[in-house]
């Protein structure tokens, strides 16, 4: 639901996701839909059950854009690989 909304909204400049409970899979399902916001500039996913996996699927989606210019990871269970993954983004 909250992908779709997401790709509908596609001059999005910030989203604010803190707190939502969302793990892994739904990392890599935002991840998917932040590609049809190209204007997005702020992107806070703080607080969720994220692991290295999900941070890595969004350090992809991220080698996207030349718009981001702040990432809040905070309170997420990152290891060494996400982050790798989001230095090389």
């Amino acid at each position: 639901a909250l992908s779709a909304m997401i790709e509908e909204n596609t001059h999005l400049t910030h989203l604010d996701l803190e707190h939502n409970r969302f793990g892994p899979e739904g990392a890599t399902a935002l991840a998917k839909s932040l590609r049809k916001c190209p204007d997005l500039k702020v992107l806070n996913v703080s607080r969720n059950e994220i692991d290295d996996k999900g941070v890595e699927s969004i350090a992809e989606t991220l080698r996207e854009f030349s718009t981001l210019n702040k990432l809040y990871l905070a309170d997420v269970n990152m290891d060494c690989e996400g982050g790798t993954a989001l230095a090389r983004a």
